[in-house]
């Protein structure tokens, strides 16, 4: 079959992929499975994000409520409220918890 043009590389099975889109302005800090932080900084509007983990990420939002989350395709919870600033830690063991 043709590839989806923008789609990008499909992620290996054993992944944990963890999309994001902001929707007001909102600083968030994301590393993936202990390593340096895979971003850190303000998001605009209508910007996305996407990581792959083998084991954990861990998120810091300074707006929770601005930020809208999947994980492995499947819409995820809120995670706070709009001004609200959160913590996460999403691994294989909880991922469940997170989704809708």
């Amino acid at each position: 079959a043709p590839a989806v043009p923008g789609a990008g590389p499909a992620p290996a099975a054993d992944k944990m992929v963890v999309e994001f889109e902001v929707v007001t302005p909102s600083g968030l800090s994301v590393t993936v499975d202990n390593g340096p932080p895979a971003f850190a900084r303000l998001f605009q509007p209508g910007e996305r994000q996407r990581v792959e983990a083998d084991r954990e990420v861990l998120l810091d939002l300074a707006n929770a409520g601005a930020v809208r989350m999947a994980i492995n395709g499947r819409q995820a919870k809120p995670l706070g409220k709009d001004g609200e600033r959160q913590r996460a830690r999403i691994t294989r063991e909880n991922v469940t918890a997170f989704l809708d």
